[in-house]
């Protein structure tokens, strides 16, 4: 066998491993990620491990799923029946299984869509404050459910951002985020409840831990 074809042996064997690398992206991610509001009456933090990988064999096109701990922390407006009160002082955490989807736009550059599904509160039972006078019992509630709009229960938390690959390793996000706060009241005495749905600036720091290339 001739040096030559030895060579185009090792070339086609290296091609059809980087091939097969490229097909098969998937990456264990970890992601922090604020949020607030431009006069910081309401901010969340949140914290994200996630699974990446590519759907329907596409590589410009990819899912994640995972799990994400959110904490909010300042004052927002509920309707509470016909009034619409302000809670000046809002805390809420807890953990979430979350879905997502990701697509390449260019090189190093994607957009991202995710959206918690359900999980639970962590200290639910930790008191809010409100003006009103009516309103007895006043916290998050304890079972976060996706159910849309304002029959969403608990805190919930979506991000709709844009990325860049800095390095294989490591991604810096900047987007939206929006935050949905179920809480559980008594008013004279009946229970009841209310949502109110924050949107705020995001950025988001990603590392990736298992890179798939």
């Amino acid at each position: 066998m001739t040096y030559r074809k030895i060579l185009i042996i090792i070339l086609m064997a290296t091609a059809h491993s980087a091939w097969a690398d490229e097909i098969e992206p998937k990456w264990l991610s970890a992601s922090a990620a604020l949020a607030g509001k431009s006069d910081a009456s309401f901010k969340t933090f949140s914290f994200a491990l996630g699974y990446n990988h590519k759907m329907f064999g596409q590589d410009f096109l990819r899912y994640q799923i995972g799990l994400r701990y959110n904490q909010s922390d300042g004052k927002e407006r509920f309707d509470f029946g016909r009034s619409n009160i302000l809670v000046n002082k809002i805390y809420t955490n807890g953990v979430n299984v979350y879905a997502g989807v990701e697509t390449i736009i260019i090189k190093k550059i994607f957009l991202g869509f995710n959206i918690d599904l359900m999980g639970h509160a962590i200290n639910y039972t930790r008191p809010l404050l409100t003006q009103n006078s009516s309103i007895s019992v006043l916290k998050p509630e304890l079972f976060n459910i996706l159910l849309v709009n304002q029959n969403d229960r608990g805190s919930l938390n979506s991000e709709f951002y844009i990325g860049y690959n800095y390095k294989e390793e490591f991604v810096i996000c900047a987007g939206m985020s929006h935050f949905a706060t179920g809480l559980y009241y008594k008013e004279f005495g009946v229970d009841k409840r209310a949502v109110s749905f924050s949107t705020m600036f995001l950025i988001k720091l990603q590392y990736n831990m298992w890179p798939g290339r």
